[in-house]
């Protein structure tokens, strides 16, 4: 491909500092197919009083059973379970591929519904030779989507989430709400329980993705923001036995962006001229 062709324009906005839950395990024995099975199962059968308790209980399901263990077998046995790629996305260094685990996983007294995704990410054993080889799964998650595909003013207008939940509060945050502006489609919104290590230490919450493209039709270029709002939710575990007696509690902190990434395609003149014409605030 003639390099001139393509044009890629990529605003990073800060260093990604969030982390997956259960990432850079060590080497663990191999995991039988059965307990991978089993595993996202229980993520299906799961029933919880709100999307912050699914995906709090989610990550403590499926992730630890896949993180450091053989890509093909994982991947074998989530696609088994009939669980159709949505997504693949291949920088050179890493593979990340996102399953669909369940339709309709979350739904809301409104109607509406969050499906359950399966997240993956290995690292290229090839260095950056495309396609990327991961021998193993080095990070693993259970994440929440919504496929919006509606203008910015529209969705707050929709009250798709319950008020004051993290999608919600995300989603009307000051730099969502400035991009909303700017751009003509939120096209789909990611979430997930995770953690974020700070100046304070290691801080339990949301990690969450909001997506702007320009054209449902073409890929003409798309806007990516991400995330993290800390949660008084503590895992399971920790909640259990905490010295302090203290039970978690359902509740948010402040919203952090963390970073984001931007590209156009096409030619500098064509670039410019589709900014102009797709872009709410080029108009």
């Amino acid at each position: 491909m003639n390099p001139n062709r393509v044009l890629t324009a990529i605003l990073f906005i800060g260093a990604c500092c969030s982390l997956v839950y259960a990432q850079n395990a060590p080497d663990k024995p191999p995991a039988e197919p059965k307990a991978l099975s089993e595993a996202l199962t229980k993520v299906r059968q799961l029933k919880a009083k709100s999307y912050h308790y699914f995906l709090r209980d989610a990550a403590q399901i499926l992730p630890p059973v896949c993180v450091g263990q053989p890509w093909s077998d994982v991947t074998t046995v989530i696609e088994k379970q009939m669980c159709p790629m949505i997504d693949s996305r291949d920088n050179g260094e890493h593979l990340q591929r996102y399953y669909l685990a369940q339709k309709q996983a979350v739904s809301f007294p409104n109607g509406r519904t969050l499906d359950a995704y399966v997240w993956l990410s290995g690292r290229n054993a090839d260095g950056f030779q495309r396609p990327s080889r991961p021998e193993k799964v080095f990070q693993a998650n259970i994440m929440l989507a919504d496929e919006i595909n509606a203008d910015y003013e529209d969705l707050v207008k929709q009250h798709r989430y319950p008020r004051g939940s993290i999608l919600d509060v995300v989603l009307r945050s000051p730099e969502v709400q400035r991009e909303g502006l700017r751009w003509p489609i939120v096209k789909r919104v990611l979430v997930n329980y995770g953690s974020s290590i700070g100046r304070s230490g290691i801080s339990r919450g949301f990690d969450v993705t909001v997506q702007f493209t320009a054209s449902l039709e073409n890929e003409i270029g798309e806007k990516r923001m991400y995330f993290f709002v800390s949660s008084g939710l503590a895992p399971i575990r920790d909640d259990r036995d905490r010295a302090d007696g203290v039970a978690s509690t359902d509740t948010l902190g402040d919203v952090y962006g963390y970073g984001g990434n931007e590209w156009w395609r096409g030619e500098a003149a064509d670039v410019k001229a589709n900014q102009k014409k797709y872009l709410k605030s080029k108009r």
